[in-house]
């Protein structure tokens, strides 16, 4: 059974955006027939403490979810800040879940 992992962040507290892109990642999981999900949401920098990213990596690494949806890849981070630690999240996540991007070009 597949379980999602939904992660939303935005660098600036904008409710209606972040409300926007919580129902296209819902949505879009549910379009590939996944009804299991959890929501990590939380509104920061990606060099910011980020509490929810963090809970979110253990549960990935525990194996506790199949897929991880993001609105766009630098909603993990941004690799233009620094490409190597892009790279080191990516790799944490290869081989345990399926990332899935909603957009695939920045807005």
């Amino acid at each position: 059974m597949r379980k999602c992992a939904i992660y939303n962040r935005h660098s600036v507290q904008n409710h209606e955006k972040m409300n926007e892109m919580r129902e296209e990642m819902i949505e879009y999981c549910k379009s590939l027939g996944i009804t299991d999900c959890v929501l990590f949401e939380e509104v920061g920098s990606v060099l910011d403490k980020r509490e929810q990213f963090d809970e979110m990596m253990t549960r990935i690494q525990r194996g506790e979810f199949t897929d991880l949806i993001v609105f766009h890849p630098d909603r993990l981070y941004k690799a233009t800040y620094d490409p190597n630690k892009f790279a080191e999240i990516m790799a944490m996540l290869e081989g345990k879940v399926t990332i899935h991007s909603v957009k695939k070009k920045k807005d």
